[in-house]
């Protein structure tokens, strides 16, 4: 028996070894099965975010380079799908939104390129923002020739420091709708009498943003005032100087 407990106890010993080899294997197969299924599901759920936030990009990026035709697929998660409509929507209302200021500023331009007098806008320093189509016809500047030109350039010397007095004063009131007359320069020299109403534009908290100009040419009324002025004044002179009796009647 002490002769066969060699063998027996080497057998058991084999049994061991194998059992353990085997059981070894099973979880190394294990092991792999499980990492494997991890990145299959890893690689599955970064495919099912980054999926849809590159197409909330591409379409973020449309909207950004003026294309407000965007409609984002809502997939994913509750948040990605949120934001897929949000985005889908913020191009709808852009795309509304700028359409409805396309039209308001044809309307605009058509509205004051067509009018006879002239209409401006200043920014808060007294430059030309803008200008219509007029100030060639009375006053011989193309409109591009005065944008970023200071407008007092064009007022008479004599009339520039009461314009820039009055500018100030209405820009620090908050309110500048009082008319002035003055006298501007036209490009070939010669001086016309224009008569101006300012109003001042302010942004939503009210701060003064920019000037609003119209003006008239009243060049043919001033000199029709002076006319009957000197009339008048002639008239008195000679009713003051003669020695007759004189009257006036109606008929």
């Amino acid at each position: 028996r002490d002769l066969h407990y060699p063998l027996r106890r080497q057998r058991q010993m084999c049994i061991r070894d194998s059992t353990l080899s085997v059981f070894t294997g099973v979880l190394l197969m294990l092991s792999l099965a499980a990492i494997f299924a991890a990145i299959i599901l890893s690689v599955a759920f970064s495919h099912m975010i980054t999926s849809p936030i590159a197409r909330i990009t591409r379409a973020a990026a449309g909207i950004a380079s003026g294309d407000y035709h965007q409609t984002v697929e809502e997939s994913g998660c509750a948040e990605v799908a949120s934001l897929s409509k949000t985005i889908t929507a913020m191009g709808v209302t852009l795309d509304s939104t700028i359409t409805e200021l396309r039209t308001s500023e044809s309307m605009f331009r058509s509205i004051t390129e067509n009018a006879h007098d002239l209409i401006a806008l200043l920014d808060l320093n007294g430059c030309f923002v803008y200008c219509n189509q007029s100030y060639i016809g009375i006053l011989g500047y193309h409109p591009d020739d005065l944008l970023g030109q200071c407008g007092f350039d064009l007022v008479f010397i004599e009339d520039k420091a009461l314009a820039m007095a009055r500018l100030q004063e209405g820009v620090a009131a908050h309110k500048c709708t009082d008319q002035i007359v003055l006298r501007m320069v036209c490009k070939d020299g010669t001086v016309k009498w224009i008569e101006n109403r300012a109003k001042l534009l302010t942004d939503e908290k009210g701060a003064p943003q920019s000037v609003l100009i119209l003006a008239r040419d009243i060049t043919a009324r001033k000199a029709a005032e002076e006319a009957l002025q000197s009339k008048t004044e002639e008239l008195e002179r000679y009713f003051n100087s003669s020695l007759d009796m004189l009257c006036i009647a109606d008929l």
